[in-house]
Formats: structure tokens, sequence, C-alpha cells
């Protein structure tokens, strides 16, 4: 009875390590909004100057991570739409 409590007790503690990858991920997708926030904010104003530019439009395509997986697999990625 007692190997079973602490069988129990180890499935619900989690190990060391489970925890960490847990705070890690945290960390990341912490860092992840950030760096969002901040192109968001900054780097997407300032590149609208070059708004009739190729480079305007590699750009938003480089933001958006569902079309550059498809254009790394040679799928047609759709023109590029200013709002």
């Amino acid at each position: 009875m007692l190997e079973t409590a602490i069988e129990t007790y180890d499935l619900l503690l989690g190990s060391p390590r489970t925890a960490r990858g847990e705070k890690t991920t945290a960390n990341l997708q912490q860092a992840l909004d950030d760096i969002e926030r901040l192109l968001a904010k900054g780097l997407d104003k300032l590149v609208l100057q070059f708004k009739d530019n190729t480079f305007y439009q590699e750009y938003t395509l480089s933001r958006d991570p569902i079309a550059v997986a498809q254009h790394q697999k040679g799928v047609p990625v759709p023109a590029v739409t200013t709002p």
C-alpha cells in the first residue's frame, strides 16, 4: 500500500525535467510574443515607406509563417495584398 501511494505521488509530482521544459516553453512563448509586438508596433510601420517596392512584398511575405512554409515547399504563394 505504501509503494502504491509513493508511485501515485511520483506520477502527480512529475519530474524536474518536465517542470524545466514547461518553464522554458513558457519563456519561449513570452519571447515570441515580445518579438511579435516589437515588429507590429515598430518595424512593420517603418517598412510601409517601401510599399511600392519588391522589398515590401518580400517583407510582408516573410511575416506570414504559413506563406513562408508553403513557399519553401514549392507551393505557389498568392500575391501579397495590403490592408
